[in-house]
This record gives structure tokens, sequence and C-alpha cells, in this order.
């Protein structure tokens, strides 16, 4: 029950911010350029009816990130246009379990070796503002830093555990 209220509350706040955020020409090129081809400002994204179908239109197979330098798959996972899911959850583990099932360069980018250097050397305004999606995605895009974060601290302090 608790999940569902978080989840109806994050719609309801982000179903607000489209009332009142305004899309530039620069923020469609720029997300344009991004490695998700559709985001919650495409105009097809009001037409899916059920989170699955959003998981599937989003779905970057890993072979297109084999190439991306960890910055590259951190900026995708800031970009994976359900980021929000990360959010929704108790617990850092459980968020970043369950949401590296739906994407894939979350999941890439916690095999690397030095996913927990990067994330903690980054200038992170730097790094949110160069992010090729809609302001929503950047607005949490600290929450979901630091989810990350703590993840990678946990699994770091549990050795019996993989990131």
């Amino acid at each position: 029950m608790k999940r569902l209220v978080a989840f109806l509350t994050v719609i309801t706040m982000l179903s607000l911010c489209f009332c009142w955020i305004g899309v530039s020409a620069d923020q469609v090129q720029s997300s344009q350029n991004s490695l998700y081809s559709i985001n919650v400002e495409s105009d097809i994204w009001d037409t899916f009816t059920t989170h699955d179908q959003m998981v599937e239109a989003v779905y970057v197979d890993k072979s297109q990130l084999a190439g991306l330098s960890t910055e590259e798959l951190l900026s995708a996972v800031l970009e994976y246009p359900l980021s929000v899911d990360i959010l929704l959850y108790d617990t850092p583990l459980e968020a970043v379990n369950n949401v590296r099932i739906q994407c894939p360069a979350l999941d890439v980018l916690l095999q690397r070796n030095d996913v927990f250097d990067v994330i903690e050397n980054l200038n992170r305004g730097a790094l949110i503002n160069s992010l090729r999606c809609p302001d929503v995605n950047k607005s949490i895009a600290g929450m979901v830093l630091d989810t990350l974060e703590l993840y990678l601290l946990s699994s770091f302090d549990d050795t019996s555990r993989e990131p």
C-alpha cells in the first residue's frame, strides 16, 4: 500500500510539473540526442496504459551499452525515462535490485569496477546540467545518485554481496 501511495504521489507531482514547465527548443533537441528515443515528454508517452509498456518502449539492449564509459553509463541511468522508479522503494538495495532488471544501463553500470569512484568524484552539478533529458529527470538526478551511492556503500560493507 505504501508503494502505491508513493507511486501515485510521484505521478501526481510529475503531472503538476508538466503543467508548469515549458519545453524549449533546446530541451527538445538535447533529449533527441539521448540514448532513449522517447521520454516522458514524447507524444507517445501518454498512450501507454501500463508500466510494462513504458519499460518496453525505453528498453536499450546491453549490446548498445558495451562501448560506453562508466561516466556515459551513469548519464544513461540518470537519463532513463523511468529513473523515478528508483525512488519508489523502501531501501536502496531494494530500489537498485528492482530497477536494474528493467534498466540494462544500470545493470551494466553496476558491473563496472570503477563505478563507486566515478560517482564519488563527479561534479554533480555539471553532470546533471549535461544530461540530455527532460527537466523532470534532472530534478531527481541527485536523489538517484544518492540512492546509487548508498547501495554501493552497503554492498561494500557486506562482502558476501556483489554490487
